[in-house]
């Protein structure tokens, strides 16, 4: 396996896991900052290894897809309730925040 390919199962694993970052938020409005913050690094590490490739996993593509649209859709959810606004201005940092990482990796790479 190569070393694209253990960083893009990295970021499956992480964004699939069942105790993991995307299920405590959805079902336990917990936003795990621990693990959001390795699921961050997996995303920034796997940019920097495909940076001049006009490739992406499409496994990975796919999770960063669903989780940039579920962490759009939790923070719309939940913003509207009082009891979760702290959590909501959190969920919609992070939004765009992985808006940012997602775009960088799916912009088309720049010839040198």
């Amino acid at each position: 396996m190569s070393d694209e390919e253990k960083k893009a199962e990295r970021i499956v694993d992480l964004i699939d896991d069942e105790d993991g970052f995307t299920v405590l938020l959805h079902v336990n409005r917990v936003f795990d900052q621990e693990k959001y913050d390795a699921l961050r690094s997996a995303i920034v590490d796997y940019a920097e290894t495909i940076e001049n490739s006009v490739y992406i996993n499409r496994k990975v593509a796919g999770r960063l897809f669903f989780l940039e649209q579920f962490l759009e859709n939790v923070a719309a959810g939940i913003s509207a309730s009082k009891r979760y606004s702290e959590l909501a201005q959190t969920v919609t940092r992070a939004h765009a925040e992985i808006w940012e990482l997602v775009d960088d990796i799916l912009s088309w790479p720049d010839e040198t």
